[in-house]
């Protein structure tokens, strides 16, 4: 089993732009923010009667 250190100095947490050819929920322009800056916003998560 690998140790604390061992993992801490093999683990890759760089970014890594997502690809996908066929979004179904975000637009490609959505998805190009997203790899330019790292977030996305706004989202719309309830409705009106949904927040209630």
């Amino acid at each position: 089993m690998a140790t604390y250190q061992e993992l801490m100095e093999t683990r890759d947490l760089s970014f890594v732009p997502t690809r996908n050819d066929n979004p179904r929920r975000l637009s490609a322009e959505q998805i190009a923010f997203f790899n330019q800056h790292g977030y996305l916003k706004p989202f719309r998560i309830y409705d009106e009667a949904g927040a209630e």
